[in-house]
């Protein structure tokens, strides 16, 4: 009970679980309640047929398909069509595992609380090369082991990853006070501090490390993006008090005008079994006000991002139907794109691979929104929001400087293949601007916000559709019925 808590669980079916319990330990915390868990010695003959059809199902689904990424990627499977995006690639360098680090981010002198960094970096840049630094937060009671073949492919394409565990499960606010003595050891240690880029900091998470980063990222102005993993906020069962605070406010504000926080959100179509609706990812994309791409991957379960999976975990999130191979390669390749095409334009420095920039980032993450559909893991929908424009010269020069912070217009564009799609069709692809949207080319509603709230959301949507006003983004009622009277204006009778 105290761990179905901790993970923010809502419901938890017993099906397969065994009726004989291993004793209590003699400890506290996490072992404590982890002992009060089905002794892992003793499965059930439910349990054990279980988990045998859950094996020959995912190791159909690998064979069936062949997913590559990163360094150690190889070629696709013959009957894939077309060609994988750039950023499906692996990177031209050498990712490199330095000395790890252990700092101290908490307690006493009698039991203090420390973290073990793991630094990862591109090896074979040119000279005078700085690497951005990227520094990806674990998920609740995960290790940052699960997650090594992110930093050895965001490494490959120039990046340096820090990977850390801390030595005890702390509340969020203490966690939070970690990782920015992270940032801070990673800005002065002597190995890493020469290989690196002090103006381009991003932080990324997976589930409660999303949560964790968005909470830095809402008071640390030396983050200059997310990268969000299907991140978990407060859910009716996390903890309360004021150590588990919202991070959704601190967002709103960081995404807005004049800091305009980039932010990535890469949700679980499927991960629902384990995280409510309530904290889910379409509240931090509900919450972003900036620059932001937010990409739902069909099939996905919200523990389909690891590297491995651990038989506890498994016990609380059944397999998406995407297999995790394919989620994985298509949550690096969006990681990739975004940064190069976004993140480091605004850091004031060219892509951290050395290729030249694209002179149009938003067509760019189309087509690599596009891409992944077709030949990674399907999409739900890509919705696109005020992708800023780089300066003229950017894409032939490398772009050492990014001037001005203009937008696209405001305007969005999505691209969704459905929930119900096959990860062998492309998604379709619409865009719209204000510009194009606005109140003086939609034919007018009727009716008053107010009126309009007492129609069902998807009456709400349908009439938005029907204009052609974009309505991927939105989902609650109050947000389609404020967009209506946005877009397309009140008729006065």
């Amino acid at each position: 009970v105290a761990t179905h808590k901790m993970l923010g669980i809502s419901q938890i079916s017993t099906k397969g679980f065994c009726r004989t319990f291993s004793p209590p330990l003699p400890c506290t915390g996490v072992a404590s309640a982890v002992s009060l868990l089905p002794s892992a010695s003793q499965p059930c003959i439910e349990s054990r047929r279980c988990h045998r059809s859950r094996r020959r199902l995912v190791s159909a689904r690998a064979q069936s398909s062949s997913y590559s990424y990163g360094s150690n990627a190889s070629s696709a499977s013959a009957g894939s069509s077309g060609t994988p995006g750039k950023y499906s690639q692996p990177g031209r360098f050498r990712p490199l595992d330095l000395n790890p680090i252990t700092i101290r981010v908490g307690g006493d002198d009698e039991l203090p609380i420390t973290a073990q960094l793991q630094p990862t970096v591109p090896q074979g840049v040119p000279p005078g090369h700085k690497a951005p630094l990227i520094i990806l937060s674990a998920g609740f009671l995960l290790s940052a082991s699960m997650y090594r073949s992110y930093a050895s492919d965001l490494a490959a394409w120039g990046y340096a990853v820090l990977l850390y565990d801390m030595s005890e499960v702390t509340d969020d606010v203490q966690a939070v006070t970690a990782l920015k003595k992270v940032i801070d050891t990673a800005m002065t240690d002597p190995q890493l501090r020469p290989l690196l880029d002090p103006t381009c900091v991003v932080l990324a998470g997976h589930s409660r490390g999303g949560k964790l980063s968005a909470l830095l990222a809402g008071k640390d102005t030396r983050v200059k993006g997310l990268m969000l993993l299907d991140p978990v906020d407060s859910t009716p069962m996390t903890p309360p008090g004021e150590g588990f605070p919202t991070s959704l406010p601190g967002l709103r504000q960081a995404t807005s005008p004049p800091r305009s926080l980039p932010v990535l959100v890469l949700g679980a179509g499927e991960g629902g079994d384990v995280v409510p609706e309530s904290g889910n990812y379409r509240r931090f994309m509900e919450a972003c006000s900036g620059p932001l791409w937010s990409v739902e991957i069909s099939g996905a379960g919200h523990l389909g991002f690891l590297d491995k999976q651990i038989g506890l975990f498994s016990m609380f999130s059944t397999p998406g139907s995407t297999p995790d191979d394919a989620v994985r390669a298509a949550s690096k390749a969006a990681m990739l794109a975004w940064m190069e095409e976004v993140v480091c334009p605004l850091c004031s420095r060219g892509p951290a691979s050395g290729t030249p920039g694209s002179t149009n980032p938003k067509s760019a993450l189309e087509s690599e929104a596009s891409v992944i559909s077709k030949r990674l893991a399907p999409l739900g929908y890509s919705v696109l929001r005020n992708i800023p424009s780089p300066p003229a010269g950017y894409a032939a020069g490398g772009a050492s400087s990014y001037a001005s912070g203009s937008y696209d217009g405001g305007g969005s564009s999505s691209s969704g293949s459905g929930r119900g799609s096959s990860s062998g069709s492309s998604a379709r692809t619409s865009s719209a601007s204000p510009s194009s949207s606005s109140s003086s080319s939609l034919p007018p509603i009727t009716e008053s916000y107010e009126q309009l709230m007492t129609k069902r959301a998807k009456e709400l949507k349908a009439m938005l559709v029907e204009r052609g006003v974009p309505c991927a983004d939105v989902f609650e009622k109050e947000q389609l019925a404020r967009r209506l009277v946005e877009r397309c204006g009140v008729k006065q009778r």
